[in-house]
């Protein structure tokens, strides 16, 4: 390296080293359970769940027809 390279590593002053290394990924974070912000209403639960998770379609649908069993039990 040049000694001005140099110089400049030694001031602590940032460049950019290598083009080609990839973007650091940040996580994402966690999401607090639903029992823990106080909603019961299971309905409620599901769309917050649905809006943040973005689970299959295969769950979704698992979840709607244990919605309507546990409701056709009622009846």
């Amino acid at each position: 390296m040049s000694s001005y390279l140099n110089d400049m590593l030694k001031m602590g002053k940032k460049i950019i080293d290598d083009t080609k290394a990839p973007a650091i990924k940040k996580g994402k974070k966690p999401v607090p359970a639903m029992d823990s912000m106080g909603e019961t209403d299971p309905y409620r639960i599901l769309t917050k769940r649905l809006i943040q998770d973005k689970p299959k379609k295969e769950e979704v649908v698992k979840e709607f027809k244990r919605f309507i069993k546990c409701k056709e039990d009622e009846l």
